[in-house]
Formats: C-alpha cells, structure tokens, sequence
C-alpha cells in the first residue's frame, strides 16, 4: 500500500511541476525572431570540435535522425535549403537506382558513397555520453567527403528531471549549433 501511495504522490507532483513550469520536454519551437535563437537558459555547452566547412555546401542538404522532432527542429533553424531523414534519402536513393553504388547508409563508407553518387550533404546526429558518471548530451555535424565530425558540442544533464527540458538541454545545443553556423559564413564573407 505505501508504495502505491508514493507512486500517486510522484505522480502528482510530477503533474503539478509540469503544469507550474513553462518548461517543455521534446517540444519544437521557432526562433525567437529578435535574438535569431530558441529561447533557452544561459547554460554551459561545451564545444568539442569546431573545423572550417564550405557553407555553401553544408547550407544544401541537412540529414537528420528519423523522427519529425528533430526534422522540423531543425527546419526552424532556418539555416539549411533542405533537411531529410535518413528514412527520406533512403528512399529517394532506391527511387534513383543508386542502392547497387549505395548499399548502407549505417556506417562511414556508405555515407560517403552517398555523397559521391547521390549528392553532397552533411549528416547531423544526437549524442549521448556518459563519463565519470554524468551524463551529456550533445550534437554532432559529419562530414561525409572528408570522413570527419566538423562540430561537436556536449552538455551536462542532472539527475533532476526539471533540468532535462528542452530550455535546459536541447535548445541551447541547436543555439550553439547556430552560433557555429554563423560563425563560418562570418570568415568564409571575409575571404
């Protein structure tokens, strides 16, 4: 009996911190139209990697995870022409009758055949570490013409299910990805 009556009381609290808070969990949102980035809280986000890119390649084609978070996450970036699932290149590849050149698009040297043959992209990718006993999570920009993550950035993530919202968690890695972004069309202008 006392276990359930602390499965109710978690449960409402848990119901009443969600209803308190304006915090979301895997919510998609847009830009804040003034800054030019998600609304998130002032967090540390580690930058692991950062290499040059051509932008004007990397702006073209965008590959994300399947699911329609990350594509429409991403779309509201508002940096990239054009953004996929690997599930939609997989099946535009078979269209094109590429699938003998392209047989896996599961590891590196089938990402990189897909560049070759289908059409230059990057490939972005969600990332989860544990070290030390903490956990992260982070982002992760891969080139498939050169074999090699371009950017990579990392952030802490409490035990507290309050700090694993998207304000805290998911928001400030794409702010960070954006940063990165602008940042390389900023010295690729000035060449």
């Amino acid at each position: 009996m006392k276990l359930k009556q602390l499965l109710l009381f978690s449960l409402a609290i848990t119901a009443f911190l969600s209803l308190v808070s304006c915090d979301t969990y895997d919510k998609v949102t847009t830009l804040n139209p003034k800054t030019g980035r998600f609304n998130a809280y002032n967090v540390n986000v580690k930058i692991t990697t950062a290499l040059k890119a051509n932008t004007d390649t990397l702006k073209k084609l965008i590959i994300v995870p399947n699911s329609s978070y990350w594509t429409e996450m991403v779309k509201n970036m508002n940096y990239f022409d054009e953004v996929m699932t690997f599930s939609d290149m997989d099946m535009d590849i078979t269209k094109k009758g590429l699938a003998d050149k392209i047989p896996s698009l599961t590891d590196k040297i089938g990402l990189n055949r897909a560049y070759k043959y289908y059409r230059p992209f990057f490939v972005l990718y969600f990332t989860q570490e544990i070290k030390n006993n903490n956990l992260y999570y982070g982002l992760e920009l891969y080139d498939p013409a050169k074999v090699e993550t371009i950017f990579e950035n990392k952030v802490y993530i409490s035990q507290s299910v309050l700090d694993r919202t998207d304000q805290k968690t998911m928001y400030p890695l794409f702010n960070s990805l954006l940063n990165y972004l602008h940042g390389l069309e900023k010295i690729q202008t000035k060449k």
